[in-house]
């Protein structure tokens, strides 16, 4: 598809990754050395995969084997992703990767690797994510924007001056504020009609005022941020369209890509943002394209750091198959939805509705088709629509259309990319007015929509040892944090380290009798109104003679020693092997504390025998705002939190509230300031209570237990 502007600039869309174990040839002589890639870099959702990606390089002149160790670290505990031996040829490198579930795994994620040479010293890096829990695949938001050089030129879109370095930078800042942690340049180069690089390229003249790859690649170091960097398609406007089968453009092609590869990863290559490539030629048609020029250049491409994905956009219309995606060498296909002119097959409407009411249907054949297959399934949407009757004049869409395009499109992607950023979502505070006031509208309409979503975005897992990997609690019985709702723990509870997902430990539930209540319980505070995921790994060693199961249980009370309970969810388990559910549920009204409960049960749902193994539990919800001096964590700061700080005074940081990791009279008069708020009181800035007459009576007797400790600890 055309890049829809008034000139003859071509819009590219597309993101691919690689994962194949490869030797890369050609490969320049240098140290021992390793490097990783995590795709996606985040955030992702509980319902996918990301891919570890590990190239190591051998610089001795024979072959050599490396020992590969890949770990994840999350609130479960530490998992051993894959232990293995990767053989990378003389002054060469060889690829690794490795597919890993999300599901369980919520909140902040860390994926370490360790490779040890034959020789030379150990090498170590690590990459962190966050895991959203989540009931669609994707993120709802735009978490991938991409830039397109060509709108900094005079002339392309509406603005108030010429666009500078510095307009650029406040752009990726806007981006970054509203959580796009990942940046596409369309292209490096467009030498059609005499136009020219926009980087200073020692091949060709600059077209650009000032260098817009390495302003965009500097500006996402600067801010954390990841960037692909794309190619362009030098001369040859329609090689993927029409060139399969002319071996001098294909040629021409390759040498071209070679070129400006080299060039730009040798001025860039140092920049952290630098994260992987995009090659900006488009097609319908993905098994000849490929063959042709897709998987050349890729390989290619991978001679520089081989773990650097690789990612196309295919058009509106695209030929694919499982069988045509597992023989693409690309790692990401971000398909653009082509809902700015309106696009229906092979026909320009200009009504984005046309498009828009198609979509469920095209994006179940994209993901029937990535089904089984590595490869990552993104989407491009597109946020800009044109009037007609020709292909020209683009402007920002309205927020409403886009939102449409988002609630369709995050049930069948991993990740939501947007075409175009620059220009068409523009801070309103801007100074060079870049693509008019529509754009203006559309950055302000997206940013309250991402702000209300970012608020409930469910990161925080609230079990405590989830992952049962601190041990046994104090008298060696049940796991630290656990509760036994029956009598004979020590019959009933133990650790065992069959552990999910390759985990150190679990909890083993083993009943042989069943009477009485034998329930492994923990109690967590939480927030009425709030919406929460129940997630466990179970494992079914033994069960009850009358064909029993393990059921995971939340019970939704008013406190902790309620007798009724205002709401509950739960999850039946009978699988030998290590199974994950999970479900849904809403905090109601009164409600403080969410009681889980794992209880074996017989076919009349009566208590039941049978040995069974939980790892991984998870009620995962929204990050809050600090409460300080909320010590207990319930949202309410009251009496209660006094106990957690008169236990924890001068014995640890448990209830630190002024941030110095110690609990002393400070964090008491932090919590006597703010008594009586609770959560949604934090919302808005609210005047400091004056302290009740029983306020004061507590701080009276708090000054008497400062100094009767401070007098016993001595001067």
């Amino acid at each position: 598809m055309k890049m829809p502007y008034r000139t003859t600039l071509v819009h590219c869309n597309s993101i691919l990754y690689a994962v194949v174990v490869t030797a890369v040839l050609d490969s320049p002589t240098f140290a021992n050395s390793a490097s990783m890639s995590v795709v996606v870099p985040g955030p992702v959702t509980d319902l996918t995969r990301v891919e570890t990606k590990i190239s190591i390089r051998n610089p001795s002149s024979q072959s050599q084997s490396y020992a590969l160790e890949i770990y994840r670290e999350s609130s479960l505990g530490t998992e051993t992703i894959t232990t293995t031996n990767v053989i990378v040829p003389a002054e060469g490198q060889s690829l690794h990767s490795e597919w890993v579930a999300t599901g369980g795994h919520a909140g902040a994620n860390t994926i370490k690797y360790r490779v040890t040479p034959t020789t030379g010293p150990q090498l170590t890096g690590e990459s962190s994510f966050k895991v959203v829990a989540s009931s669609t695949r994707a993120v709802p938001t735009i978490s991938t924007a991409w830039i397109d050089p060509g709108v900094v030129l005079p002339g392309i879109l509406f603005s108030t001056r010429p666009v500078t370095a510095q307009d650029v930078r406040n752009s990726i800042d806007a981006a970054h504020d509203v959580g796009v942690e990942t940046l596409i340049i369309t292209y490096s180069e467009y030498i059609l009609n005499n136009w020219g690089t926009f980087y200073p390229s020692q091949h060709h003249s600059s077209i650009a005022s000032f260098d817009v790859v390495g302003t965009i690649l500097n500006q996402a170091s600067r801010n954390g941020q990841k960037v692909f960097v794309g190619l362009g398609r030098g001369d040859d406007l329609y090689l993927t369209f029409d060139g399969f089968d002319d071996p001098n453009r294909i040629t021409t092609a390759l040498n071209h890509g070679t070129q400006l590869s080299t060039e730009l990863w040798d001025l860039y290559g140092h920049e952290p943002s630098f994260f992987g490539w995009y090659l900006t030629h488009e097609t319908n048609d993905i098994q000849q394209a490929s063959d042709a020029y897709y998987n050349p250049m890729t390989d290619i491409l991978r001679k520089f750091e081989a773990d650097k994905p690789v990612l196309i956009s295919p058009a509106g219309t695209p030929i694919i198959s499982p069988s045509i995606l597992a023989d693409s060498h690309v790692d990401i296909f971000a398909y653009q939805d082509a809902v700015g002119p309106g696009y229906v097959p092979y026909v320009y409407t200009y009504d984005p509705q046309q498009r828009i009411d198609t979509l469920d249907e095209v994006y179940g054949a994209y993901q029937a088709a990535h089904a089984g297959v590595d490869k990552h399934l993104w989407t491009n949407l597109e946020s800009w629509q044109m009037n007609g009757p020709t292909y020209s004049n683009p402007f920002p869409a309205d927020f409403s259309r886009l939102l449409q395009q988002i609630e369709i499109e995050k049930n069948y992607v991993d990740v939501i990319t947007s075409y175009e950023w620059l220009g068409f979502l523009e801070h309103p505070d801007t100074t060079v007015h870049l693509g008019g006031q529509k754009a203006k509208d559309l950055y302000t309409d997206y940013r309250e929509y991402y702000q209300q979503v970012a608020q409930g975005l469910k990161i925080v897992n609230y079990v405590d040892n989830s992952g049962f990997e601190l041990g046994l609690a104090s008298g060696g019985v049940l796991p630290s944090d656990w509760q036994f709702g029956g009598n004979g723990a020590d019959q009933v509870v133990s650790l065992s380290s069959d552990g999910a997902s390759g985990s150190a430990s679990s909890a083993s539930l083993d009943v042989d009798s069943n009477v009485g209540f034998p329930w492994l319980i923990q109690d967590i505070p939480v927030l009425a109104g709030t919406e929460y995921k129940f997630s466990a790994f179970v494992k079914e060693l033994m069960s009850d003679p009358s064909g029993g199961w393990l059921s995971a249980q939340v019970w939704m009370l008013s406190d902790e020693g309620a007798s009724t309970i205002l709401d509950s969810t739960s999850m039946s388990f009978s699988n030998t092997e290590w199974e994950l559910q999970s479900t849904l549920i809403t905090a109601p009204a009164g409600a403080t504390i969410a009681r889980l409960v794992f209880a074996i049960q017989n076919s009349s749902f009566g208590v039941g025998t049978g040995h069974y193994l939980i790892d991984g539990v998870s009620l995962v919800g929204p990050e809050f705002p600090e409460l300080h001096g909320d010590f207990n964590g319930d949202f309410i700061i009251d009496g209660n939190d006094l106990l957690s700080w008169e236990s924890d005074y001068a014995v640890d940081s448990g209830s630190d509230a002024d941030g110095d990791n110690d609990t002393d009279g400070n964090d008491f008069l932090v919590w006597q300031r703010n008594l009586g708020n609770t959560l949604s009181q934090q919302s808005s800035p609210a005047t400091v209570p004056e302290p009740t007459n029983s306020a004061l009576l507590i701080f009276a007797t708090i000054i008497v237990i400062i100094t009767s400790r401070r007098s016993d600890q001595g001067p």
